[in-house]
């Protein structure tokens, strides 16, 4: 978890886009493609928590014929997601709102996504256990979200490129170098795989599934709540 995500995010929005390309050499693109095509969303409705820049709502909405909804809690990440699908002609609602309260009621959607955001809050369990509520019945959980570095040799030079790069580009890019590092190091701390697991069982979500992505630098991990 990032002490400061918001703020830090409140820095970089119009720069978050760039950076993200920049930093994983357009791979991000490909990883949200494999979101949508595990997802293969027909007509549901689709919250995607932590929305951002609106990056997964453009997607799956582009793609399928569901109502998406994008949800986060930081307004000049909205801003920038609102230019995007006026840019691209797409009707997504938005909602201001912290995701360990989600303003939806309950049993009332059927596909929540949420795309490097889990890191970021300040209560997994609770996130999830929100996550759970919001869901219906036979309801799916989509998380993208980046792994601890493996304890190989590629993990070591990742660790590497996390500490010591990433903070120093962001700092020269968007004078975010300690920002990064924070950021960096919250991914080191992250949930492993049989963590994810654990959680989400936890609040009744079986069928899971961990989809490695690039090395094991990124996952997605999928799961159905059983009420």
């Amino acid at each position: 978890m990032v002490n400061n995500a918001e703020q830090i995010y409140k820095k970089i929005a119009e720069k978050y886009d760039f950076l993200n390309h920049f930093f994983s050499l357009y791979i991000d693109v490909l990883w949200r493609k494999k979101l949508l095509k595990l997802i293969n969303p027909k007509r549901e409705t689709v919250l995607d928590i932590c929305t951002g820049t609106g990056d997964i709502a453009i997607e799956i909405k582009k793609n399928s014929g569901s109502t998406v909804i994008g949800y986060d809690i930081s307004p000049e990440m909205l801003e920038v997601a609102i230019k995007k699908f006026k840019e691209r002609g797409l009707e997504i609602p938005l909602i201001l709102g912290d995701a360990l309260e989600l303003a939806v009621k309950d049993n009332s959607v059927d596909v929540i996504t949420i795309g490097f955001g889990l890191r970021n809050l300040p209560d997994y369990d609770r996130a999830v256990a929100e996550i759970a509520r919001a869901l219906r019945p036979g309801g799916r959980v989509f998380i993208l979200e980046f792994a601890p570095p493996e304890k190989n040799l590629f993990g070591f030079f990742y660790w590497i490129y996390l500490r010591h790069i990433m903070p120093l580009v962001g700092g020269i890019i968007a004078g975010v170098k300690e920002d990064y590092r924070e950021l960096a190091v919250s991914i080191r701390a992250f949930l492993t795989p049989k963590d994810m697991k654990s959680l989400l069982s936890k609040h009744g979500f079986t069928n899971f599934r961990a989809t490695r992505l690039s090395l094991g630098i990124a996952y997605i991990y999928s799961a159905r709540i059983e009420k």
